[in-house]
């Protein structure tokens, strides 16, 4: 996970993190997108923790397909993080 960055986040007092979801196909397997969803669960939880929004970047990938993303949110299920 991108605990580095968080970090540097909290330490820069940033209002938005943008996060890479890690896959540069432009489909994600099942298997991904579990991994991926477990993921920003868990970024959701330190977001949380640590005051600052989170989001999946959105410039290559999967990213850029925007049935990807809504999945992705229902997965996380985290009504605040920004997609």
């Amino acid at each position: 996970m991108c605990l580095r960055q968080l970090h540097a986040a909290e330490m820069l007092v940033a209002k938005t993190v943008c996060i890479d979801a890690g896959e540069r196909g432009y489909v994600w397997t099942s298997e991904q997108e579990g991994t991926i969803a477990a993921t920003f669960q868990k970024i959701g939880t330190l977001r949380a923790q640590r005051r600052f929004r989170a989001a999946p970047e959105s410039h290559w990938g999967a990213e850029l397909i925007p049935d990807n993303i809504e999945a992705l949110a229902r997965a996380v299920n985290a009504p605040d993080m920004v997609y």
